[in-house]
């Protein structure tokens, strides 16, 4: 069953509204006392609504395969979805209703940093869990006891970055351009640290707004320093877009290396900006993503997986963040069931720190969680990828080096 909370004009227009009231997913009707309820504080509208439709797709999927395989523990899965228009008061605000009022206490999302970071107390105070996004370093075992990440902390991250930068692109001079949401300050921070170690000069770095509408005074400030490689993060691949379009209207032909963003949402990117604006440009991804020429086609589960997407759906979502909202479900049906079917945070919490790593539904990559580490993932998973507009036949992309 899915419920939608939300009066997202987004939906409406891509045609994936659901009416006011219930679908459900399966043929019979059970009561709510016969439910496993799960929650989904999504980016629905607003700048983050690419990554927001793509979780709750893979979410639909996940539920409805759960569903027609008897549920978790012999009960169905019902969705209910906020949308948090991609704002930090309006996360704050739909997890509270969520969690108060709906007494949904396993959810997913909110996604971004700066919401997931707001969100986090609330999740403690009413109880719950999130799976969310973040790439702050400031989710952890301790600050934030009843949040989780499906994606790697900013240090990480950045290192791997870094990495990539001196040893395979063989930069001199570095320059970046970041958003100026939480994640990208702090990785800045960490580029600050990193880059000077290996020999590299970090030549210049400017911030630009989410959605900015021009990014050519950013751009052509940047050039000014002549760095021989261009860092560019983004939470959008709006964002990513107007970036990649600036750069060709200023005749900027530096090579570009680009947060994961860019291969989580290379269809938005490819769509707004076109092919040809992707020349030169390398992205961090997970492993999952990629292959080497000796990789067979079509073998890996992430392939597996998009030939289980919807077509249509497939035309309008990230792949990846639906595989993420995807594996989110089922991470809460194997800590639900291995916890004797309570939902409450606390007992959930405890159960992914404890038996993430044993999970054998994932996707992406297997989990690494323990008691101070709250990221699902590490750094094993993590690569960069090039041809972000030239798929091979399975829908994964070439792995930069191999």
């Amino acid at each position: 069953m899915t419920r939608n909370s939300g009066n997202s004009p987004t939906f409406r227009h891509l045609g994936i509204a659901v009416l006011a009231g219930t679908l459900m997913l399966s043929a019979g009707a059970v009561s709510a006392q016969e439910k496993i309820r799960i929650g989904g504080v999504l980016a629905l509208s607003g700048g983050g609504v690419g990554s927001g439709i793509s979780y709750r797709t893979g979410m639909e999927m996940a539920a409805k395969e759960i569903n027609a395989a008897g549920g978790i523990g012999g009960k169905q899965i019902e969705l209910v979805f906020g949308d948090d228009q991609s704002d930090a008061t309006m996360a704050v605000g739909e997890t509270k209703r969520l969690l108060f009022q709906e007494k949904i206490n396993l959810i997913v999302g909110p996604l971004f940093s700066g919401q997931a970071l707001a969100t986090a107390p609330v999740f403690v105070e009413g109880n719950g869990v999130s799976i969310n996004a973040s790439g702050s370093s400031k989710i952890n075992g301790t600050d934030t006891p009843n949040t989780f990440s499906m994606f790697l902390d900013v240090v990480t991250q950045t290192q791997a970055i870094v990495d990539y930068m001196a040893k395979v692109a063989k930069a001199k001079r570095v320059a970046l351009l970041m958003d100026n949401g939480q994640q990208a300050r702090e990785m800045i921070e960490q580029f600050k640290i990193m880059i000077p170690k290996t020999g590299m000069e970090l030549a210049a770095s400017q911030e630009y707004q989410a959605s900015q509408a021009d990014m050519t005074p950013e751009l052509l400030s940047l050039r000014k320093a002549s760095p021989d490689l261009l860092f560019v993060n983004g939470t959008s691949g709006a964002d990513f877009a107007r970036i990649m379009k600036g750069r060709d209207d200023i005749g900027w032909k530096v090579p570009v290396a680009a947060s994961a963003v860019l291969s989580f949402l290379y269809r938005e990117v490819v769509n707004t900006a076109g092919t040809k604006l992707l020349d030169g440009v390398s992205a961090q991804s997970f492993k999952a993503l990629l292959f080497c020429a000796t990789d067979p086609v079509g073998s890996s589960s992430y392939a597996q997986f998009l030939k289980r997407i919807d077509p249509e759906a497939l035309k309008k979502v990230s792949p990846i963040n639906t595989a993420s909202g995807y594996d989110a479900v089922y991470l809460y049906k194997a800590a639900v069931e291995g916890s004797g079917g309570k939902t409450d945070g606390k007992t959930i919490a405890k159960w992914i720190e404890e038996n993430g790593p044993k999970v054998e539904k994932v996707t992406i990559g297997r989990y690494s969680t323990t008691s101070s580490k709250h990221f699902l993932f590490g750094p094993e998973v993590l690569s960069m990828g090039e041809k972000f507009d030239q798929p091979r036949s399975d829908g994964l992309f070439k792995q930069s080096g191999c």
